[in-house]
């Protein structure tokens, strides 16, 4: 399965996205203590993202609250399930 990879400006810094081409699987910080780098035979293709930039844009402008993009997120079961439990908060809350 090939892993296509971008990396878009933001207000928080270049982020990495990593997908399968349908789907994100992940968003990273490409800078800084844990940044995440491409590896080799990661394919650099923004057109899986365009969806996903597009939200992110929205989202950095305060227009966007609640992402909807397809998600095959990376991780252990139990990082899994802290995702799945994070996407429950509403937005503006901790």
């Amino acid at each position: 399965m090939t892993t296509y990879y971008t990396l878009v400006p933001s207000p928080v810094g270049p982020l990495l996205l990593t997908g399968d081409g349908e789907s994100l699987q992940g968003l990273h910080f490409s800078t800084g203590a844990k940044k995440k780098e491409a590896e080799a035979g990661w394919r650099n293709d923004a057109a899986p993202f365009r969806e996903v930039i597009r939200q992110l844009d929205a989202y950095f402008k305060g227009a966007l609250h609640d992402f909807d993009v397809p998600l095959a997120p990376l991780g252990t079961p139990f990082q899994r399930n802290v995702w799945s439990a994070l996407r429950e908060i509403p937005y503006g809350r901790t």
